[in-house]
């Protein structure tokens, strides 16, 4: 009987200790949750671009979302709001469809990009983007006039 006795209290301090590892387990996991955007930022070649007003730019505009460690969040909603220049953009790839805002995801990498045309006006256009969780950057590019070369070789399109 004393050995029955002695396996019972065991297997009864086991099995709290268990019932106290599982239920320290379960709070834990479920305070788990994906990572989140620390901080955006333009693209090493995104930022300070050249280009013809009126024209898209050879690159598009990039950013890079990371989390606070600075590793790249994949899936992150970014919004783009042209905020100078009057230029247009648009995140789908589609040339045809542009427009002052424009909604884009980060990919596997953390990047996230939209197709930029800059305003007609010779200057300095900015676009901003902003990660959910309200990390914001700004991107520039200058738009300088067409040369006549330009004009002439985009006029005479015989």
């Amino acid at each position: 009987m004393y050995k029955s006795l002695q396996f019972a209290r065991r297997a009864a301090i086991s099995g709290t200790a268990l019932a106290a590892l599982l239920s320290s387990a379960c709070k834990s996991s479920s305070s788990i949750t994906s990572p989140q955007p620390a901080a955006i930022a333009p693209s090493n070649q995104s930022n300070n671009q050249l280009g013809t007003a009126g024209k898209i730019l050879s690159r598009p505009a990039e950013v890079v979302v990371t989390d606070a460690g600075g590793n790249p969040v994949p899936r992150v909603t970014v919004t783009w709001t042209v905020a100078a220049g009057s230029g247009v953009i648009t995140a789908s790839g589609d040339t045809t469809t542009f427009a002052t805002t424009a909604t884009s995801v980060t990919d596997d990498f953390g990047v996230a990009a939209v197709v930029w045309e800059l305003g007609p006006t010779p200057g300095t256009d900015t676009i901003t983007a902003t990660a959910d969780g309200g990390s914001t950057t700004t991107i520039s590019a200058t738009a300088r006039a067409a040369t006549s070369s330009q004009v002439r070789r985009e006029g005479n399109e015989e």
